[in-house]
């Protein structure tokens, strides 16, 4: 790796508290997975890394592969049966000794860098040559070009050498929360929270969370405890041609529950729904009928067009929306969007009848594109589907 890409590397990959309690919420789904299935129910995480589940809710980890690779690694030897705390004290050593052998190696670059720096900056002020007397007394002027400089360059080095070994304790915490949490789990008699737990304490104080919030967070975002009984792996056949985070994100979203059942759902809806009769200006006087009509539209073309239009702007269109519309709207995503949609919807509390419409109309100007193309049925197609359905319920049994 070039000094430059270390560098970048060091900047890119400095450790954040949401890394942090990833680290500690993957602890704790993998070791709930080992408790209750065995070890070698991690063998699939580790060797197909982009199908598991338990990675992609806490994907932040990923963006750290100093971290994610040990992980990886120490997680393979317990589905090789690898046995003891020791063995796993030894390896990590080994980890954080190679860690701290590159964060050495990245501040001498660094050094390096700035000294090279400061090397061309004098051989420019020596070629210049800038008098340093005038008139028979010092130009403090043109000493203070070469004084501040230098100065500066070296209260630089300073910072960027305390911020280096920042980094560096920083990331040795987190190795050594994986140590903790990893040598816990090892030993055989620990639930896999107190593991996490373990972890925590570990952790540099700056990202250390409370034993209260990590309790929470388990509880609001564990694979555990959101997803109770769901598959945590993604199927191969699911998996072949297509994006895995895209596959595994629609499957968590088809399986997340509700916290609304039907009728709280729609009670909360009609409060959010914002009455235009009185206050829709006269070239706006079509716009509300043509937005009502979505309705008619079946649930695979609802999805298309909600696919093809922003969420921002569907969250202000259905502000003004009929109920029934609404509710056909809501009907064909999941449960987990619609709450984030109805909570957007919520957070426009203050629009007016003017910004409702205008979102309608892109939403039917959308819609008109979508029929030009073929993509969606043209409103004839559907009012003759519509009124052939009328005409059904009014023919007689056989």
């Amino acid at each position: 790796m070039s000094g430059i890409a270390s560098i970048r590397s060091l900047i890119r990959e400095a450790p954040t508290r949401k890394a942090a309690l990833a680290l500690l919420l993957c602890l704790y789904d993998l070791w709930s997975l080992a408790k209750a299935r065995g070890p070698l129910a991690l063998e699939d995480h580790v060797v197909h890394p982009e199908r598991s589940v338990i990675l992609h809710q806490h994907r932040s980890l990923a963006r750290l592969p100093w971290l994610m690779e040990p992980l990886m690694d120490l997680v393979r030897h317990f589905t090789l049966g690898t046995e003891g705390s020791s063995a796993y004290d030894q390896m990590i050593d080994g980890i954080i000794a190679a860690e701290e052998q590159w964060m050495r190696t990245v501040h001498g670059l660094v050094m390096l860098l700035a000294s090279v720096i400061a090397v061309f900056w004098v051989i420019a002020m020596v070629i210049v040559r800038p008098p340093l007397v005038m008139e028979g007394s010092l130009s403090w002027p043109t000493v203070t070009v070469w004084i501040v400089p230098i100065g500066l360059a070296m209260l630089a080095l300073h910072c960027i050498k305390v911020w280096i070994g920042w980094v560096a304790s920083e990331r040795t915490g987190m190795l050594e929360a994986l140590r903790r949490g990893i040598c816990f789990h090892a030993d055989g008699a620990f639930a896999p929270q107190v593991s996490a737990d373990a972890a925590r304490m570990a952790l540099p104080q700056r990202l250390r969370p409370s034993h209260d919030q990590l309790e929470d967070v388990i509880r609001a975002e564990s694979v555990r405890y959101l997803y109770p009984g769901a598959p945590l792996l993604l199927p191969a056949d699911r998996a072949d041609g297509q994006d895995c985070a895209t596959a595994i994100q629609d499957m968590l979203d088809r399986l997340m529950p509700s916290d609304l059942n039907s009728f709280e759902r729609d009670q909360r809806l009609d409060e959010l729904l914002t009455d235009l009769a009185d206050d829709v200006p006269p070239q706006f006087s079509a716009v509300a009928l043509e937005f009502n009509r979505l309705k008619l539209l079946g649930e695979d073309d609802i999805r298309v067009l909600l696919h093809s239009v922003d969420k921002d702007i569907w969250s202000l269109a259905l502000r003004g929306a009929s109920s029934h519309t609404a509710r056909s709207i809501l009907d064909c995503i999941s449960h987990r969007a619609g709450r984030l949609l109805m909570q957007d919807m919520q957070a426009l509390d203050g629009a007016t009848a003017v910004e409702i419409l205008e979102a309608q109309r892109t939403i039917i100007k959308t819609l008109g594109n979508l029929r030009a193309t073929g993509t969606l049925p043209d409103q004839a197609t559907l009012d003759r589907e519509f009124f052939a359905q009328i005409s059904s319920l009014d023919s007689p049994l056989s």
